[in-house]
């Protein structure tokens, strides 16, 4: 992996339109399975339909369109704080949040939550509300974490997975916790990485087994869509 990445280092910047192609397509794909993830019913064409042509897909809800809509401008946020140099702020990361939840949950967009709730299915008993911002902060400080290579892999995933066991919000904390994982990672030279749809069955079973202390299943399913993300970026370079 680590090799990967510097070969696309010394590679130098890609060519604008590869760059473009590659945006379009990260942004297209990772609306789609982050949110195909949670349970959203567009497909991947639809994804593009809504996001490319502003077309309204029949039989799916308002809210499965703004999902995807207010994804894509959520990642475009998320590439503007990536490419700054200054700290994270906790502020910047509750705006990203609200942009996930505009116009489907105002109430709730950007706010912490104010009470108990818990995950559907899972055994994980999530701490008191009251304790979410104290808590957050590792999460902060994690994402402002220097390291650099497989250490920052390692970073993202606990930035994933502390954000997915804090469950900060009342909804939309998955696709946060993918978003700030990649955030994570675009900091520290990776190209954007996507957990897919496809994955989620492990995805849940690792997200699991990391509640339980054990993080290296998590940690080996997002390594290896890292490792297809450098692939695909060398393949754009040429490499």
């Amino acid at each position: 992996m680590e090799q990967k990445l510097a070969k696309l280092e010394r590679r130098g910047p890609l060519p604008r339109e590869a760059v473009k192609q590659l945006r379009d397509k990260f942004e297209i794909d990772m609306t789609y399975h982050s949110n195909a993830i949670e349970g959203n019913r567009l497909s991947l064409r639809e994804t593009w339909l809504v996001l490319r042509k502003g077309v309204t897909i029949h039989g799916k809800s308002v809210a499965e369109h703004l999902e995807a809509t207010n994804h894509a401008e959520a990642i475009g946020l998320l590439e503007r704080m990536a490419d700054r140099k200054a700290r994270i702020t906790e502020m910047e990361v509750l705006d990203l949040h609200a942009v996930i939840l505009d116009k489907i949950d105002p109430k709730n967009a950007g706010l912490y939550r104010r009470r108990r709730v818990s995950i559907q299915g899972a055994k994980i008993i999530l701490p008191a509300w009251r304790k979410v911002p104290d808590l957050m902060k590792k999460v902060y400080s994690e994402l402002n974490d220097q390291e650099k290579g497989i250490k920052a892999v390692l970073s993202a995933v606990r930035v994933h997975h502390e954000t997915v066991r804090i469950h900060p919000f009342i909804d939309g904390n998955g696709r946060l916790a993918r978003l700030l994982m990649n955030l994570r990672l675009l900091r520290a030279g990776f190209p954007p990485t996507i957990l897919r749809r496809e994955e989620r069955r492990s995805y849940y079973s690792a997200l699991e087994k990391a509640d339980k202390g054990d993080l290296r299943p998590l940690a080996m399913l997002v390594a290896k869509d890292v490792e297809k993300a450098l692939d695909l970026y060398l393949d754009a370079a040429g490499d």
